[in-house]
């Protein structure tokens, strides 16, 4: 199963990079190269069942997004219903999609629909396997924030992504596009 989600999240990654660089063949395999030897992919891909369907649900919601194709909300809905941290990937890319991307037609008849009736139905079948109202993001919060028992597994700074994990995630080779990406962005989102 991990193989199969791992094989499904590999080739919508690729298919999205080729969605952004249509005009260079060369860039596409410069993408194939870094991303199919990034180390913390291999290792990632293969850990537990969750890690590799959240990466698989993230992987198909941006080349949704890159395409501009609403779906992208149901499938970050479920993500986020399986694990709450995927909000802080999304929600700045949501909220640029919704200010500066989407229609308001799009927003109240696709979007805003996604994100209201998937995560009601993953709490009516939560709730009826475990007998009561289970709220699993709230359970997140409720175990990581209020009761502090994520502690027990370790405490970092709050500069550690962006001081160990992001420079050991790129390998140092992946840095340079991804703050040249940034840069781009900020660019391109100053000058309209």
């Amino acid at each position: 199963m991990q193989a199969i989600l791992s094989a499904i999240c590999d080739t919508t990654a690729i298919k999205m990079f080729s969605i952004l660089m249509s005009n260079s063949k060369e860039k596409l395999w410069i993408f194939v190269a870094l991303y199919s030897s990034n180390w913390f992919l291999l290792y990632a891909s293969s850990r537990t069942l969750i890690n590799t369907i959240e990466t698989c649900l993230t992987n198909v919601a941006l080349n949704f997004f890159v395409s501009k194709d609403a779906r992208y909300v149901g499938i970050i809905a479920l993500s986020f219903m399986m694990r709450p941290t995927t909000a802080i990937f999304w929600l700045p890319m949501v909220t640029y999609d919704i200010l500066a991307r989407s229609k308001l037609s799009t927003l109240f008849g696709k979007m805003l629909p996604q994100a209201l009736i998937i995560p009601s139905l993953v709490i009516l079948i939560d709730s009826f396997f475990y007998g009561k109202l289970t709220i699993v993001p709230w359970n997140f919060v409720k175990f990581n924030i209020i009761n502090n028992i994520s502690e027990q597994y370790g405490i970092e700074p709050w500069h550690w992504y962006l001081t160990n994990f992001l420079p050991a995630l790129t390998l140092g080779i992946g840095i340079y596009p991804l703050l040249k990406g940034m840069y781009k962005t900020f660019v391109f989102c100053s000058s309209r």
